[in-house]
């Protein structure tokens, strides 16, 4: 199953709020994400210095249950703290019943990027903030602990919505991210509307170096 993505066409950004009502799959194997990211290389290993921002839908390693949120930000290519929420921390702290889970309903994923901080918020209510300075620490695949300052993505980058799967088929499922899809099934439809963006005043060059553009006042 290689993977999907939809990316604008109308250039790179530096800062600003990105949301996207979606429903995603629960299959094991699936992964769906909703994303900023400054480079358009894959795997991460070969993009070297690229920023990221994104929300991922998990249904297996690191996730234990299906239909968990995973939170992360990159920054220079390096893990700026990651955050895994399974279905019951979601829906408690959203006053959810226990069957409203992210496949079942539309939710709104919101994505608030500054030049001091990060907030991811669910329906419009924030679930995580991660400001520069403070320090995280979180639990990699490889089973390490790893605690980093954070830093603000500070690259100019564009969403993109994502449906893929890791296949490195070699691995046991517990050693892929997502684990392991059954390809005999499927399809596993993950679905998104009213993608929204308040962006800077315009599209900033690609590669470009200009670190003071703020965007719209009305985002402080």
């Amino acid at each position: 199953m290689p993977p999907e993505r939809l990316t604008p066409k109308d250039g790179d950004h530096l800062y600003g709020t990105f949301e996207v009502r979606a429903q995603a799959t629960c299959a094991p194997g699936a992964v769906t994400a909703f994303y900023t990211r400054s480079s358009d290389i894959y795997p991460n290993e070969a993009a070297g210095d690229f920023s990221e921002i994104d929300w991922e839908w998990l249904n297996g390693n690191p996730a234990q249950e299906q239909c968990s949120l995973w939170l992360n930000a990159q920054q220079g290519g390096k893990g700026m703290g990651e955050r895994l929420m399974g279905p019951s921390e979601y829906q408690k702290l959203m006053g959810w019943p226990a069957s409203k889970r992210t496949n079942s309903s539309w939710v709104t994923y919101s994505i608030n990027w500054q030049p001091t901080f990060v907030t991811f918020a669910l329906d419009g209510r924030r679930v995580r903030t991660m400001q520069n300075g403070e320090r995280r620490t979180w639990m990699t695949m490889g089973g390490s602990t790893l605690t980093r300052a954070f830093v603000s993505p500070d690259k100019p980058s564009h969403v993109t919505i994502s449906l893929w799967t890791d296949d490195r088929w070699d691995r046991p499922a517990d050693q892929r991210f997502g684990g392991a899809l059954d390809t005999s099934g499927g399809p596993y439809p993950s679905r998104f509307k009213s993608l929204r963006r308040v962006l800077c005043d315009a599209p900033l060059p690609q590669g470009s170096a200009v670190l003071t553009v703020r965007g719209p006042s009305w985002l402080y």
